[in-house]
């Protein structure tokens, strides 16, 4: 299931780091980077045992029919990847959409900041079309941890109360919460 969560935390979609394409009886790997610019790791493994982890943006790797070994194609140019994957990349989900929203300390009452996000979200979910909404409710280390993970459970709870009372479907939402060992 897709995460909205808002620490409170809000996320829309989630977007992965890797495309996979097949033509024929080739098959393609491009590590893409996130938008930041960060990096995952992927290993390409042929059914000849063969194996190359990939590890830098636009870095590609090709198997061809099987027992053939991974074939290493180096770092693709983004042109080169948008002619072979374009069609492929167009239908993406849209990349992760954060808010964060803060509480009063020891409250469940939103900052005026955080309350004047309240539309940003509801907008986003409907331009999204969300169909998974995760509100995660967090804390501090600060006291009590049983009293924390209460009041972690008690943020959460509220944000979701407010995205229904807003028109958002209950069972679109998914309410966890986290206190002192989650921070």
């Amino acid at each position: 299931m897709g995460r909205v969560q808002s620490a409170i935390m809000i996320i829309v979609l989630v977007l992965g780091v890797g495309v996979f394409y097949g033509c024929g009886t080739k098959t393609t790997v491009v590590l893409l980077p996130e938008p930041d610019g960060t990096v995952g790791r992927v290993t390409v493994s042929g059914q000849d045992q063969s194996r190359l982890v990939l590890g830098e943006a636009f870095e590609s790797a090709s198997v061809g029919k099987p027992g053939d070994a991974v074939r290493d194609l180096g770092i693709m140019d983004g042109d080169r990847v948008e002619k072979i994957f374009g069609r492929a990349l167009a239908f993406q989900p849209e990349m992760v959409k954060v808010f964060i929203l803060y509480f009063q300390s020891g409250k469940t009452l939103l900052t005026p900041e955080s309350e004047a996000l309240v539309d940003d979200i509801l907008n986003t979910i409907r331009q999204r079309n969300s169909r998974d909404i995760s509100v995660v409710g967090h804390t501090d280390r600060v006291g009590n941890a049983d009293k924390n993970y209460e009041l972690a459970k008690k943020r959460s709870g509220v944000i979701a109360r407010i995205l229904m009372d807003k028109g958002v479907d209950p069972d679109l939402i998914e309410i966890t919460s986290h206190g002192k060992p989650t921070p």
